[in-house]
């Protein structure tokens, strides 16, 4: 399309366009996640920022393109995830600062926006580094006062600027020693170089959900980030809490700045007129917590353990060259195995725990086919073999998969991760296969499943409406009535499902949930049930998506 000014519905559209791209690299930008600490969680945030952005702003067609550039600069102030998103929040006010008051028919204002969106983020990060997202946002702002002379729509100006875009990611590593060692580019950057593409994309008439897409990888599969992580695993530092919130304070921005200083490393403080984001990465999350509350209020607290999310890449890693081994080499075993159907690292990770010979990615709206289960189960060398589908779509094509496959298979028809995770924790790979089957087959008709979740849609279901953005709950497929939140719900949900008569109770945080979230639950879990809590519940991160808890309840 060719575009000669700008109005509010091709702003908007460009937006969710380039957002909708974005979501195709995020597992691509984590894995290059090195600095300021190798979390691996850049993409995430930066997507959560702009997908918040997206659900707080509705399109209205009176707006002005300079009226919806501030509701979107106002929706990242408060959706901001993590250095990254705080930063791209910084962006998004220097564009509605550039596009402010100016003629909206000249390819002018892409300049004075860039320009704006630079000195805004600079001026929101306590140490700016080179080899950034920064050096990128000033790198196509200075091409951008360039390439004005020359080009003559918005669409062959972005193209110049995604190109430009490209080159100063592939230049990061040459500004910071810390990407050149992990054999990567910086995470960031990279993030901004695909929004920005994604705008290019869109406004050249290309379909930004199938338009073919090459991914930046770090080197030598990963090696290099995975020795960093070893590197530091070897030392006596820690790399703390990434600490956010938002402050409501009159105290002006520099005062703000100079409270959390000297209180940790990565310090990012966003926002204006009285409203803060502020981040920072600190082994002591409450200082910083009781500073804020001296000079104001404080809302949307996050605590995220960079340490846990450290060695969950490297946990990541193990599990793929085991997987890559179980599928490729073939697993061994004396009598009876188990392989299981799953999603999440953490829930991978239990199963791997309690000795699966392999585990199938699969789960909610991504099942296996025949074809794939097949083929991992005629990998393994055993006599006997227990497939767990963990998962009521998925039962029947784990029949037909067992019933093509050359190798004996027996498959217990667990409808949830719940179940399956139970069942494993049962299996025994010296019995018979017979009494496996019978001991897992108890099992299974033993374990109740509660789901909490966050509803993507209004929907009723049963004599239950769940609202749109609100946290539900189901037990067993039938739907509760509670409301509140993930914990409240929780915690309600417990006590509705006879809690007290269960030998065991687990619960599987979601990938969503934060060290803060999980810090309230277990406090209000040790309110509710006392010494039951320390005998008979275990809370462990899962790290699935859709639902905030998995719990399994188990009974004799």
């Amino acid at each position: 399309m060719t575009i000669q000014s700008l109005n509010s519905r091709i702003f908007y559209d460009t937006f969710v366009a380039a957002t909708t791209y974005f979501e195709r690299h995020i597992d691509a930008i984590n894995d290059l996640n090195v600095f300021p600490v190798p979390d691996g969680d850049t993409g995430t945030n930066m997507y959560q920022t702009l997908s918040g952005m997206k659900n707080r702003v509705t399109y209205v067609d009176t707006y002005s393109v300079q009226h919806l550039s501030k509701l979107l600069s106002d929706a990242a102030l408060w959706e901001g995830r993590g250095n990254s998103g705080i930063i791209l929040s910084q962006i998004f006010k220097g564009i509605y600062l550039g596009l402010k008051d100016k003629d909206l028919t000249t390819i002018n204002i892409v300049s004075s926006s860039l320009e704006c969106a630079f000195n805004s983020a600079y001026a929101s990060i306590a140490n700016p580094t080179e080899g950034t997202i920064l050096t990128v946002l000033r790198d196509i702002a200075e091409e951008s006062g360039q390439q004005i002379r020359t080009k003559r729509t918005f669409s062959d100006l972005l193209a110049a600027l995604s190109i430009k875009a490209k080159e100063s990611v592939d230049s990061t590593p040459n500004h910071l020693e810390l990407l050149r060692d992990a054999g990567v580019v910086d995470s960031g950057a990279y993030g901004l170089e695909i929004f920005l593409r994604g705008i290019h994309l869109h406004l050249s008439g290309q379909d930004v959900k199938n338009v073919d897409i090459e991914l930046r990888i770090p080197a030598k599969d990963g090696e290099g980030v995975q020795n960093l992580i070893k590197n530091h695993d070897s030392t006596e530092a820690i790399y703390g809490y990434c600490t956010q919130f938002v402050l409501k304070s009159s105290v002006g921005i520099e005062d703000i700045r100079e409270l959390f200083v000297d209180l940790g490393l990565s310090l990012v403080v966003a926002g204006d007129s009285g409203i803060y984001r502020i981040h920072i990465h600190t082994e002591t999350p409450g200082d910083s917590i009781n500073v804020a509350t001296t000079v104001g209020s404080i809302s949307e607290v996050s605590l995220e353990d960079m340490e846990r999310q450290s060695a969950a890449i490297m946990d990541a890693a193990m599990e793929e060259k085991r997987e890559s081994k179980n599928q490729n080499t073939g697993e061994t075993c004396a009598h009876s195995g188990f392989v299981a159907v799953a999603t999440g690292s953490g829930i991978k990770q239990i199963f791997r725990e309690n000795g699966a010979l392999a585990i199938i990615s699969g789960g909610d709206s991504m099942n296996p086919s025949v074809a794939e289960i097949a083929e991992v189960l005629d990998s393994i060398k055993c006599e006997s073999i227990f497939l767990l589908p963990n998962n009521k779509n998925i039962v029947s094509t784990a029949k037909q998969a067992a019933d093509l496959s050359k190798n004996s298979v027996v498959v217990i028809p667990t409808k949830s991760i719940a179940e399956g995770l139970e069942c494993s924790a049962e299996f025994d790979p010296n019995s018979t296969a017979e009494l496996n089957e019978e001991t897992l087959t108890e099992v299974m008709s033993n374990v109740r499943t509660l789901l909490i979740f966050k509803a993507e849609r209004t929907a009723h279901i049963g004599d239950v409406d769940f609202q749109k953005g609100d946290y539900g709950a189901i037990l067993d497929e039938s739907p509760l009535p509670f409301k509140g939140t993930a914990s409240e719900i929780l915690s309600e949900s417990l006590k509705f499902s006879g809690a007290y008569d269960c030998d065991q109770i687990t619960i599987l945080l979601g990938e969503n949930v934060t060290e803060y979230e999980r810090i309230d639950l277990e406090r209000l879990l040790l309110d509710q049930f006392g010494d039951f809590y320390h005998d008979a519940i275990q809370i462990i991160e899962g790290k699935q998506p859709n639902y905030e808890f998995i719990v399994a309840l188990l009974s004799s």
